[in-house]
Parts: structure tokens; sequence; C-alpha cells
């Protein structure tokens, strides 16, 4: 054995060169702690592998709703899957009601519809279906028929109803959680346009506008007071009004549900007679004028749709002249409705139902001016 040092031959195999002094051992290898450090890598590798592949194992046991439980939510509208227009029908349409307009001698002057909220048969509509009504009565999608008990509450303002009738049943209209409605939602519309029960349209919220959903869905006269659909099956609104004219098929409005949700729960009624004196209107027209001799005056009368049970009651008297009197007529489109003939005193009790009349003052003097004195009441339900 030889110092690798200094080259002196060694006897034994000291720790150190007995002629240089340095030590005999031979210093570890370069390339040792690089395999050190390579060996450590690869088991910092397989361990994280073997987690990874445990970190797997146990995900692939977590339940369904776990899974969903860790990923974004997603919008409740989204998650309820859509409807088909024939289930719509066939989920909404019993509780869909036609409603018949009732005068004080039991005849139909109006129709229109409504849709039952609760077990107890209370119906939602349009305060202008009850307007001026004697009596309502219903006729359910099951045949059962009914007579309206009373309003459990009202708001013309926003024309909605709520109707009492006791008519038990379990055919009732489901609401959302929210009035949470879109531009673009589609829609569907149930009622009875023209009298035909249980009809179906549809279409899409246009616009929100002035507190009313706008809609395409069809909204003919007698569906006033039905039901406004979304697609989940859900009642959102009252249908109520089609704006007529050419080029307005499309413009069609409805009130949100929210405006009848305060009177769901009453049980005080209100008594259809209460309703009409409560919003009656009594316009006097006192007053007192010249009429020429062979002339005539016209005093024009407009009775729009805001407006039900109509009527013109008073006196017009005559006086002065030389021996002459005065004709009154009232008349419409139709034709005259009342003629007092060749008089000094007409008295007229008048009906006007919705369009427009004219009152006619015609002077049958010869010679001179007589003074036309009236006295009228034009009273109406608004």
């Amino acid at each position: 054995m030889y110092c690798s040092h200094c080259g002196q031959e060694l006897s034994e195999q000291p720790s150190y060169c007995p002629h240089c002094g340095k030590s005999t051992q031979k210093p570890p290898a370069k390339g040792r702690h690089l395999r050190f450090w390579l060996i450590l890598a690869a088991v910092v590798v397989i361990a994280a592998a073997s987690i990874g592949v445990y970190l797997r194992q146990r995900n692939s046991s977590v339940g369904p709703a776990q899974v969903i439980a860790n990923q974004p939510a997603t919008p409740s509208l989204s998650s309820t899957a859509q409807l088909t227009s024939d289930a719509i029908y066939q989920l909404v349409s019993p509780a869909v009601v036609f409603i018949e307009k009732l005068d004080d001698n039991g005849q139909r002057v109006a129709t229109g519809s409504g849709f039952v909220v609760d077990r107890n048969g209370s119906i939602a509509t349009n305060y202008h279906v009850v307007r001026g009504a004697s009596n309502l009565r219903i006729h359910f999608a099951s045949g059962a028929t009914a007579d309206c008990t009373g309003v459990l509450g009202y708001d013309a303002a926003h024309d909605v109803a709520l109707l009492a009738t006791g008519q038990q049943t379990t055919s009732i209209v489901a609401f959302p959680d929210s009035d949470n409605i879109a531009i673009g939602d589609r829609v569907f519309a149930i009622g009875s346009p023209f009298g035909l029960q249980n009809t179906i349209s549809d279409g899409i919220i246009s616009s929100i506008r002035n507190g009313l959903l706008q809609t395409t869905a069809p909204i003919s006269p007698g569906s006033s007071g039905g039901a406004l659909i979304n697609a989940k099956g859900q009642v959102i609104g009252i249908t109520a009004a089609q704006v007529q004219g050419i080029g307005s098929e499309n413009l069609n409005f409805a009130v949100p549900i929210s405006a009848i949700r305060p009177y769901m729960g009453n049980t005080q009624l209100i008594s259809l007679s209460t309703i009409v004196e409560q919003n009656t209107t009594r316009v006097p027209v006192r007053v007192s004028f010249n009429l020429e001799p062979r002339q005539a005056k016209q005093l024009p009368i407009v009775i729009g749709q805001d407006r039900a049970n109509a009527r013109l009651d008073g006196t017009i008297e005559s006086e002065g002249g030389f021996g002459g009197t005065i004709d009154v007529r009232l008349a419409n489109t139709s034709g005259t409705l009342y003629d007092s003939g060749a008089s000094n005193h007409a008295e007229i009790h008048q009906p006007l139902p919705l369009g427009r009349y004219t009152l006619t003052f015609a002077s049958e003097a010869v010679i001179l001016p007589r003074t036309v004195h009236i006295d009228l009441v034009l009273s109406y339900v608004h």
C-alpha cells in the first residue's frame, strides 16, 4: 500500500501517512451527493403520485349531491325544466274560470275570466270585470257554477279584484316564489276570449313598463282577468287589456301577480252593491241658456270603457218665446233613444252603454228666444 500523496510505501493501513502526515482515507466520490438527491427526488415523486391516486379514489366515492355542492351554483330558472304548452294547459286550465257579469235583471252585460287561488274557490280577476256588476256568475272548468258571494279585496287603480265563491276546489294555480320576470321570457295566456272558455295562446314578455307586463300573447275581449303563465306553469300576471287599432295586435298587457297578493287570506267580504256605491261618480249638469227660434243646440256625451253603469237622469224645462215649445232628443249612432216631442218639459232616465251620444235641444218657437233650464245628472261607476 502506498501513500496517495507522497508515494511512500506504507507497512500498515494507518489513518495518516508517517512520511507526509496526510490522510490515507480516499475522498468521497464526487457523484455520491448527486445520487443522494436523485434518490430523494424519486421518493418525493412516488409519494406525490400515491397521494394523487388516493385523492382520486376518495373523490370517486363522493355522492352526486356532494359533487354538485362543489360546483358553482346555477340560477333557479335554469334548474327547472320548462314545460311544453300542452303540459301548461293540462296543469293550469282546470283552475281558470269563465265569469258572467249580470245586471239588476239577471241579464248578462259582459264576460271575463279569472283563476282560482285557494281551496275555498277564491277567484283573482280584473277590477273592470267586477265594476258595476249586480252579480257575477262563475263557471268553473269542472262544470260547476257558483255566484260571487262578495269581494275579498280590490284595487281599482291597479285593476285587480279577489272574489269569494265558497266553492271548494282542489284545482288552484301556483305562483312563483319571486317576481323575477325578464324581457324575452316565454309566457302563455289562458282565458275565455269572446266566451270561448279555457283558450290558450302564447308569446313573450316584450316589455315591462309603468308597472305592467307587456306581452305578445293575445288578450282578446273576454280574456280580461285570465292567467298569464311562465314556462314553469306558474301564474305571473292577470291579463288585463289589449291595445286596439290597426297594427296593434301584439300590444297586450297584464297586471303583475304581486298586485293581488295583499288580499289573499282576507276573510271580510265587501258586497258588490257596496263596491258600486263606493266607485260611483255623479256629474251634475245644471245650466240655463237662450235658444233662438227654429234653432237647435247639442250636448255631446261620451261613455268610455272606464265607465260602467252610466246613465242620464233629470229634467229639462223651457219658458218664454211666443207660443213655442222645445223638442229634446237623445240619440247615438244606432238611432234615437229618447224624444220628448214638442213640449215645455222633458224628463230623462236613460242608461248609457259604451258609446257616443248627442243630446239635442230644438226650439219650436216662432218669435223670440226660449230659455232652457237643464237639471241633469250623469252618473257612472269608475
